[in-house]
């Protein structure tokens, strides 16, 4: 069979967008977590006694971190990480085409290009993004679980079997989403829903059975561990939602929804249908059961991530849908088009234009069905892509001073490539050449430079590491030595508003940060030591004892601690050292980050325990 040039210069451009914008910039995000974990297979004795693992955490029900720790323990850790990086986003953008190939034609390519290129950020808070520039479990999760839904759409079920149960190995909330959309597209309507009703009462049955995780469907959060929940990650909780997460979902709801009334009766017909259900179905059962109910079970399964999938699958039937909408009426391509344009807006955007354009197409339909527009009314359509490149290219600077804000690793000139101003000009381009089965040699020879050169931009800058995320460089190692062999690997080691350090620069457990409560979701007893620590911890650095994701952007990042502060720290028994950026001779020992230039003091809590008995001793 023979590809066309047009096809192969969109796939390249689709490959080059994927990779410029998810280079390799060192442990972040989420990815801290997963690397936390596993060193911890690694190290045990050094943290196991993190607050991150105090109680558990969902590393249990991963085969993930494992793999993780067997990549450390072969390469280390910044490049044990970085090749299961670009092994998981490899493997996610061959698995992605595979599932664009339900798309007929040469539209496969078109769609495999607007899932590299738009924003892939999904729900609230803007925490979560499909396809993620950085290492984690979900990173493997999709990949697998677009593999497996790929194979169940082509007829090859014990392929997608496999699969998804590879998926399911690496993170199973992220599989459970695209299974459950799989498996609609195999089995009869009432089949599905039969089988979904069973798998209900299946873990009803075990909840009544004192079956755990399955009792968290039968004892609701008491109201603490409620309101320290909610206050340290709203994104998991509906009635906590920003208006961003709900404007996404409803653009959904609209896109699936019209795919399913105008395409033809196929395999994406019925797909789109059943992301539909499977949306809706999950919100309802995320407000029910999680917001309402406050069954922990419920809300740590967090039923809303099947946004990932749907936000994949709505940018698969765009392009369908546009090209089906060559033999419609004027109605219908105002509504298909309008439906395009909406997934390069702002998230927040995205629901109400899709509103608008619904409404707009069922008034004209209803009133005027033959009318012909004049050339003003497709100049003023014409305003909106305009606006969203104007908008795009403005908001560059806005973009780049909210990465550094929630330190999201990202160059400028990243930014610029991946706004919707630029990404709207890349698929448009992409679309017209879509209708050229013959291309000029000139044309084929610019787009094959253009795509070479991204490509080759792509991969010589892939490899992005901060100099203060390269933890192991010779430089550090050293400067950290006389530190590591001073500090015991069981001491708990409170490294002040950077626990990251203490984690992959020394190699010790932390007792207290902001992200270490991220488990609080899913264990009671996270939340209430959390709480304890925080008293403790809050006179060094109220941003550490902080529980309320919204207050943490509004406090200012600590300057030099005092001795003082360190002392009230140091009163919980269970510490045993504290890192801060003091004032050299403050502490037992002070030595520099070579990274960063900045200087720590090392202070050792059991002397400062004593000295003050032995001044309490004193007084009269």
């Amino acid at each position: 069979m023979k590809v066309s040039h047009s096809r192969l210069l969109i796939v390249g451009l689709a490959l080059a967008t994927w990779l410029i914008d998810r280079p390799f910039s060192g442990i972040w995000h989420d990815s801290r977590f997963y690397a936390l974990q596993a060193l911890q297979h690694l190290h045990p004795i050094a943290f196991s006694r993190d607050l991150f693992f105090l109680y558990g955490s969902q590393d249990q029900y991963s085969l993930f971190s494992r793999l993780h720790a067997a990549a450390i323990s072969f390469w280390g850790l910044n490049s044990g990480t970085m090749a299961l990086q670009g092994l998981g986003l490899g493997l996610w953008f061959v698995a992605a085409w595979m599932l664009t190939r339900i798309v007929p034609g040469r539209l496969a390519a078109l769609s495999l290009l607007l899932i590299a290129g738009v924003d892939s950020h999904y729900g609230s808070h803007g925490v979560f993004s499909y396809g993620e520039s950085f290492l984690s479990a979900r990173l493997y999760a999709e990949a697998f679980s677009l593999a497996g839904l790929a194979a169940w759409l082509s007829g090859r079920k014990v392929l997608g079997g496999v699969a998804f149960s590879a998926a399911c190995a690496m993170h199973p909330l992220m599989a459970l989403p695209a299974m459950t959309i799989g498996l609609g597209t195999l089995l009869r309507p009432a089949i599905w829903f039969g089988f979904m009703g069973a798998g209900v009462l299946l873990a009803l049955g075990l909840g009544m059975a004192s079956v755990g995780p399955f009792t968290g469907l039968l004892q609701p959060m008491d109201p603490g561990w409620w309101q320290l929940a909610v206050s340290r990650s709203p994104f998991v909780f509906l009635q906590a939602w920003d208006w961003d997460g709900f404007s996404q979902a409803l653009y959904v709801v609209v896109v699936t929804g019209i795919a399913w009334r105008i395409l033809p009766e196929s395999d994406l017909r019925r797909l789109a249908g059943v992301t539909l259900v499977c949306v809706l179905g999950a919100f309802a059962i995320a407000y029910v059961g999680g917001s309402l109910l406050k069954l922990p079970l419920i809300a740590g399964l967090q039923l809303t991530r099947v946004m990932w999938i749907a936000l994949v699958i709505t940018l698969i039937l765009i392009p369908a849908m546009l090209w089906e909408s060559r033999q419609q009426n004027t109605w219908s391509r105002i509504l298909l088009w309008g439906l395009a344009l909406s997934a390069f807006l702002d998230i927040r955007m995205q629901g109400g234009f899709a509103l608008l354009v619904l409404a707009i197409f069922w008034l004209g339909k209803r009133c005027s069905p033959g009318y012909k527009p004049p050339v003003w009314f497709w100049l003023l359509l014409g305003v909106v892509p305009l606006q969203i490149m104007v908008w795009g290219l403005l908001n560059v600077s806005l973009e780049a001073e909210r990465q550094a804000f929630l330190a999201e690793q990202s160059s400028v000139w990243r930014i610029y490539y991946s706004n919707p101003a630029t990404v709207l000009v890349i698929v448009s381009g992409a679309y017209w050449l879509l209708g050229r089965d013959h291309l000029p040699k000139p044309l084929i020879w610019f787009g094959s430079v253009v795509v070479a050169g991204l490509l080759t931009l792509g991969i010589m800058t892939w490899y992005d590491l901060p100099p203060e995320l390269d933890y192991g460089s010779p430089a550090r190692q050293a400067a950290i030595a006389p530190i590591e062999a001073r500090v015991p690997k069981n001491a708990t080691v409170y490294w002040v508003d950077e626990p990251e350090k203490a984690w992959f620069w020394l190699g010790r457990a932390n007792y207290l940060s902001f992200s270490q409560t991220a488990g609080s979701v899913f264990s009671r007893g996270t939340a209430v030591e959390a709480l304890r620590r925080a008293a403790y911890a809050r006179p060094a650095n109220p941003r550490d004892a902080n529980q309320n994701w919204d207050e943490r952007f509004k406090q200012v990042v600590p300057g030099l601690i005092s001795r003082t502060s360190v002392e009230k720290a140091c009163r919980d028994p269970i510490l045993d050292y504290v890192i801060a950026r003091s004032q050299p001779g403050a502490g037992t020992v002070h030595f520099r980050d070579p990274a960063t230039g900045w200087g720590y003091e090392l202070y050792e809590c059991r002397t400062l325990r004593d000295k003050t008995l032995q001044y309490r001793a004193q007084l009269p």
